[in-house]
Order: structure tokens, then C-alpha cells, then sequence
């Protein structure tokens, strides 16, 4: 995967700094950026392939942010390592089984929309029918 090809479009979720971002890429796939740890040198983020209709269902409270995990189309996810100057390093693929040991939360949370600095940019990205719903 080329990280580099990507752009951040928001943070889902806030505290002292992106702990959720959303990217797109050049085809137009959503991608989700979860902070994992902080390393010598940067952070460690998770990063997996979403759809609007999963965005959706998890900025709704229908599924946790665990299950916004393990339900990533592509049953793809990644672990990169970035450093303030934006470089990407130790990029490693992630079984199922690495990432429910390594990166998936222990309990169901849920979205919690006063962690969100841009609520309405947010709904923006899910389909209009289910924001009616």
C-alpha cells in the first residue's frame, strides 16, 4: 500500500491530537488512520479500507469502533509508523490474528461525537439516505 498516495481528509476523533483520521485515496477509497502508541521516533498508527455505509453505521452507534475494525472490506490492516515530518516507516501487514492481539480494542466503544472537531464535515461523508434514516 502507498500511504503516500493519500489524503487526510478529517478527524473522526480528537484528544490532545487525531486519534481517528479519514483518508481518501487517488481511487477513491476510504481510508480509517487509528492512533496506536507513540514510538521513539513519531506514532504507530492502525490503518485499514472503509466504506461510507460502515462511517456511517459506526458515527450512528449501530456498530463499535471494534467491529468498524474487523468488518474492513478488504480484511486488510496495517500497522506504519509516522514521524512528525510526515515519513512513513515499519509499514507491517496484520493477520486477523496479529491485530486482535496487537491492535483491537479489548471492549465495544462507540463514537462519541464531543470527541469530533468536525461533526458536520463528518456527515458529509456518509450516504444521504442513511442520514435520513
Amino acid at each position: 500500500m502507498n500511504f503516500k498516495e493519500q489524503e487526510k481528509l478529517l478527524d473522526i476523533e480528537w484528544f490532545e491530537g487525531p486519534m481517528m483520521s479519514l483518508f481518501l485515496d487517488k481511487k477513491g477509497a476510504l481510508f480509517i488512520y487509528k492512533w496506536m502508541d507513540v514510538t521513539s521516533d513519531g506514532h504507530t498508527w492502525l490503518v485499514f479500507r472503509t466504506t461510507q455505509d460502515l462511517l456511517a453505521a459506526y458515527v450512528q452507534q449501530v456498530i463499535s469502533e471494534k467491529a468498524l475494525i474487523l468488518l474492513a472490506p478488504d480484511k486488510s490492516w496495517y500497522l506504519v509508523d509516522i514521524n512528525p515530518e510526515l515519513n512513513f516507516s515499519n509499514q507491517r501487514t496484520l493477520s486477523t490474528v496479529e491485530l486482535k492481539k496487537q491492535a483491537l480494542p479489548e471492549t465495544h466503544t462507540f463514537f462519541n461525537e464531543a470527541n469530533c472537531p468536525e461533526p458536520a464535515k463528518l456527515q458529509a461523508f456518509m450516504p444521504q439516505e442513511l442520514i435520513a434514516a
